[in-house]
């Protein structure tokens, strides 16, 4: 738990937070050195506390944003849980909301649920809605604030120095608020009637935007307007994070987000007095086709591509894997990590096939060196040959099945995994077991990496690469796989286009950027060219760039796939805003090892005239095109999979 508070705390004016639950208990925390423990407890506790009466009297709360004049206290509930978070006041709210959704959700997976809190007795003559808090100096009040829309609070100390002091002063609100259910809400403390008005030791809470409920049907009670279904690769975290974003286009107010029941996010609001909510369930990948099928959901979350099989059952739906009804959301890589002491260089992919089958017990068969002996013996590993990595232990993640999937068939052949791998509950499991054990390897996702070392792979020969956004966005890293959303063809829905088109377009797209996964960005880096490079590729290469859109073919074909089709607006919006003209340009095609060499090299060719042809069409004129045949391929053409991803087009353009 602390590690995922130590990543929201890397979000830019993030200073602390912490992780309690109803009962007032510090489940985790990551506060700076400076802030007590002690302290942090008694601010659980009174958060615990107060607010349990504020839910009685307002009904279910959102968000407390409470801000001061150099800090900013944000308190983000989650059923019986809260994240509490020490701010500066130019923090990105809607950053640290978005990633807080996420993060909220794993760490309810992870707490212990408490016993149910008992019903507080007594009518409750309003309900309000707390849409936020604001908190103001005290010379608003001097100045003719009326009383009955404020409230008064004793701030002892900076909340900058002491978090403690700022979340008990802050819940002094709570209190008032949760006695003022008659609608009129104040407060005024002992420490104020003590000091004087202009002491600098109080500060005024104005509640914004409070209204009564029959402003409009509670959102919790509202028919889903879109329902989204599938692997838990997305659907646990980029999917109500999307749907967050994509309320809040559409100028949806007081969005929220509960777990309704294992696996499915409910994100909701309201809009000119009316409920609006979307449903995403996440599970396996195959339900979300079945759910597709079935009219449970309208848009289908996946992992991987959609199998033959899957298709045909869906054909009444249309051509799945058409432009109209498949859309690339973006791309994940599954990093392989170690312990951090382990020096293992590479690993290729018969390397991983023999430590994931069982066939490699012993990390010294699969380049281990003597340089670690002085690492590992620190450590305490001993093994075979002296200290030296012995004591190999597979770590998987079974809450991502998606990813297991994924490896099976791209590096065991649809084999299994050994009996002996260690089967944990979550992505975050596999890192933090990794990081407690000299001889853990994992699977994660690339968002998940944290501390553990990521190994750099290889297929076969080629040289081997780190999962990089990157890497990951040109799908040269081995274990790179796309992020897909299927909808029907002709869905009756018309928010499933609208949803679909947010999530592709630059808002959606960083969104998913923002979830640590490779959005469809296109960028820019220098590569040097590898060894078994062809001449030409070195020339044309040597000072360019090369861009993060690489373009693929559908087999025996120069027709586009659908990441292609869109990826080429994007890669020529990105040289129209760039300033290059088609001089700067350099169109390289390739085919896979199928067939006869000439046949390809000449396809390599056509695929490269294709691209370049597109971008004559958008202004883009004069480009150099070249055609390298089957020359470089970035994965194994024994694979179907690994065919698809040499049939490509790179773009490189001149610094």
């Amino acid at each position: 738990m602390e590690a995922m508070l130590k990543d929201l705390n890397a979000l830019p004016g993030v200073i602390g937070s912490m992780f309690c639950d109803a009962k007032g208990r510090v489940l985790a925390n990551a506060f700076p050195s400076q802030f007590e423990g002690p302290e942090l407890r008694q601010a659980a506790t009174e958060l615990a506390e107060r607010t349990r009466g504020l839910r009685e009297a307002t009904g279910k709360i959102r968000l407390i944003d409470m801000r001061y004049a150099d800090a900013r206290l944000v308190v983000k509930p989650f059923g019986d849980y809260a994240l509490l978070f020490l701010c500066a006041k130019t923090v990105n709210l809607q950053l640290l909301l978005v990633s807080a959704a996420v993060a909220g959700k794993k760490l309810e997976r992870l707490a212990a649920p408490p016993p149910p809190e008992p019903a507080m007795p007594g009518p409750i003559p309003m309900r309000q809605t707390v849409r936020s808090v604001e908190i103001l100096p005290p010379d608003h009040l001097v100045g003719g604030e009326p009383a009955s829309k404020a409230i008064v609070l004793a701030a002892s100390e900076p909340p900058m120095r002491k978090a403690a002091s700022a979340a008990k002063s802050a819940l002094l609100f709570l209190i008032a608020a949760a006695l003022g259910a008659g609608g009129a809400i104040y407060y005024v403390s002992q420490r104020l009637a003590k000091d004087s008005p202009g002491g600098g030791m109080a500060a005024v809470v104005r509640a914004v935007e409070a209204r009564p409920s029959s402003a409009g049907p509670s959102p919790s009670a509202v028919k889903p307007m879109l329902r989204l279904a599938g692997g838990d690769a997305i659907g646990g975290r980029l999917g109500p994070a999307l749907a967050e974003a994509f309320l809040a286009k559409e100028k949806v107010g007081d969005i929220q987000t509960s777990t309704a029941k294992p696996g499915e996010t409910i994100v909701q609001g309201t809009k000119d007095g009316a409920g609006q909510a979307i449903a995403v369930v996440s599970g396996m990948t195959s339900a979300g086709f079945d759910g597709l099928l079935a009219g449970t959901a309208e848009i289908a979350i996946a992992s991987r591509r959609i199998r033959d099989d899957e298709r045909q059952k869906l054909v009444a739906l249309g051509n799945m894997t058409s432009r109209a009804n498949e859309h690339v959301l973006g791309l994940d890589g599954i990093a392989v990590v170690v312990n951090p002491a382990n020096n293992v260089p590479r690993l290729k992919r018969v390397d991983l096939a023999a430590i994931f089958s069982g066939g490699v017990s012993d990390w010294s068969a699969v380049g281990i060196t003597a340089d670690a002996q002085s690492e590992w013996a620190a450590v305490g590993t001993t093994g075979q040959g002296g200290v030296v990595a012995s004591g190999l232990h597979l770590y998987v993640p079974d809450g991502e099945p998606g990813i297991v999937e994924i490896f099976r068939q791209r590096v065991l052949g649809g084999g299994e995994l050994t009996i002996d791998a260690k089967r944990v509950a979550s992505a975050e499991a596999v890192r933090d077991g990794v990081l407690s054990d000299a001889g853990g390897i994992g699977l994660v996702p690339l968002p998940w990496v944290g501390g553990a070392r990521a190994v750099p792979v290889a297929d076969a020969d080629d040289p081997p690469m780190m999962p990089s956004p990157f890497t990951v966005s040109t799908e040269e890293y081995l274990l790179t796989h796309r992020l897909y959303l299927y909808t029907s063809q002709a869905s009756a829905n018309p928010q499933v286009s609208r949803f679909v088109e947010f999530a592709l377009g630059p808002e959606g797209q960083a969104v998913v950027e923002k979830m640590g996964f490779a959005a469809m960005t296109v960028r820019a880096e220098q590569r040097v060219a590898p060894a078994r490079a062809p001449k030409r590729y070195v020339e044309l290469t040597s000072d360019a760039r090369l861009l993060s859109s690489t373009f693929r073919f559908e087999t025996n074909s120069s027709a586009f796939d659908n990441r292609a089709q869109r990826d080429l607006e994007r890669v020529v919006q990105y040289l129209h805003m760039n300033g290059m003209n088609g001089a700067q340009v350099r169109v390289l095609g390739f085919a896979d090892a199928q067939g006869d060499k000439t046949h390809n090299q000449e396809l390599s060719r056509q695929r490269a005239a294709q691209v370049a042809a597109a971008f004559a069409e958008r202004g883009i004129s004069g480009v150099t095109v070249a055609a390298m045949g089957w020359a470089m391929p970035v994965a194994d053409n024994a694979t179907q999979e690994g065919r698809e991803r040499n049939r490509r087009v790179e773009i490189w353009v001149g610094r």
